[in-house]
């Protein structure tokens, strides 16, 4: 669906001004909600969630009040989103890994084909990758041509 500039103006006011779901425009405009859903997201409509909790009323324990409250969307930095989790640094392994005492900083190289299948378990050459610095080595060789 091509959106003129008119369509998404009318969009935002349904959306956002007047509280219609993806659904009610969707019915509106003959179309799907997943069409609805995509414009919004394109054109940066969003609207903030409402979360309705239960407050026990202190006074009277039978009554239930229902109390609303705002919840805004969490907002992340590129910064944070661009850096990596910081693993804890790993001990040095004198025996192969399984794959249950596998952490983030163990190298993934299978050592052998026998049960228990078991890993290297050295620490990882990059925080990105999933190798030891032997086996990061063996796993990106470079063939040479044939002459």
């Amino acid at each position: 669906m091509n959106w003129t500039p008119e369509q998404i103006e009318e969009l935002r006011d349904l959306f956002l001004d007047k509280g219609k779901s993806f659904r009610q425009i969707a019915d509106l405009w003959n179309t799907t909600p997943g069409t609805i859903a995509g414009q919004c997201h394109r054109s940066g409509f969003k609207r903030a969630r409402v979360k309705k909790s239960k407050v026990v009323n202190p006074g009277d324990k039978d009554l239930v009040k229902v109390k609303e409250r705002v919840i805004t969307p969490k907002v992340t930095s590129a910064k944070k989103k661009a850096s990596t989790p910081k693993s804890k640094p790993a001990a040095s392994v004198d025996k192969p890994l399984t794959v249950e005492r596998l952490q983030p900083h163990h190298c993934r190289w299978p050592t052998n084909g026998d049960k228990p299948f078991v890993f290297c378990g050295q620490q990882c050459a990059t925080a990105s990758g999933p190798y030891c610095p032997k086996h990061t080595k063996m796993a990106h060789t470079v063939r040479q041509a044939a002459s």
